[in-house]
């Protein structure tokens, strides 16, 4: 028989530091490992997502990103960056490396998932910032226009426990703007760039003309 969902928590690599507060609040605690067994004060260990159903049944909706899942996450900010039409040229490989990069410092990374087990996206968070920095929330193509996208959005603030987080939207992408601003997002600051042109012209030629 399956745990009730609200009996349980979800860690992730930070084992040490995370297992404390679920233990006294009495929690049952699922740690995520490639080492099952290596630590036993965990109420279940388990390697793969795929093995998470048998013990949350079929309500899962997210869960810590593993080293397992970069390349799907590369692969879904190579889509965000299309979808936002973003001049960043990286590509997938350095996406990839990019994505390791802020999974080994800063960051973490959340996956979203659909009653099967099958990604529905991801977001990218700045654990360090204060709020949290909401750097990349994307929903896959074809699961769009379903409501995913608010019902994870509340679920990451409850994973993450805050009521607060910052982002950042391209003054262009006017979709994305209207569905943070469903969501209660205000504005607080333009963010501007100077590119050295003023009417077509560089600088240096417009004080010669």
């Amino acid at each position: 028989m399956n745990t009730p969902m609200n009996e349980l928590c979800m860690i992730g690599n930070d084992y040490q530091k995370d297992i404390v507060t679920p233990k006294k609040l009495g929690m049952k605690t699922v740690l995520i490992t490639s080492t099952p067994g290596a630590y036993p004060s965990a109420d279940h260990t388990v390697s793969r997502f795929d093995e998470l159903i048998s013990i949350f049944g079929k309500n899962i909706l997210t869960r810590p990103a593993m080293p397992a899942d970069i390349n799907a996450l590369a692969s879904m900010n190579k889509q965000l960056i299309e979808d936002e039409k973003h001049n960043n040229l990286m590509t997938a490989r350095q996406l990839k490396e990019r994505m390791e990069g802020f999974l080994s410092g800063d960051y973490t990374a959340l996956l979203f998932a659909d009653a099967d087990g099958g990604t529905i996206g991801y977001a990218l968070v700045d654990k360090t910032t204060n709020p949290l920095y909401l750097r990349q929330f994307f929903i896959c193509r074809d699961e769009r226009r379903k409501g995913y996208g608010r019902r994870f959005f509340y679920k990451l603030l409850d994973y993450l426990d805050v009521e607060t987080v910052d982002i950042e939207v391209l003054a262009w992408n006017v979709t994305s703007r209207a569905f943070w601003e469903s969501l209660n997002f205000k504005p607080r600051s333009v963010y501007m760039r100077y590119e050295g042109k003023i009417n077509g012209l560089f600088h240096h030629q417009y004080k010669n003309t």
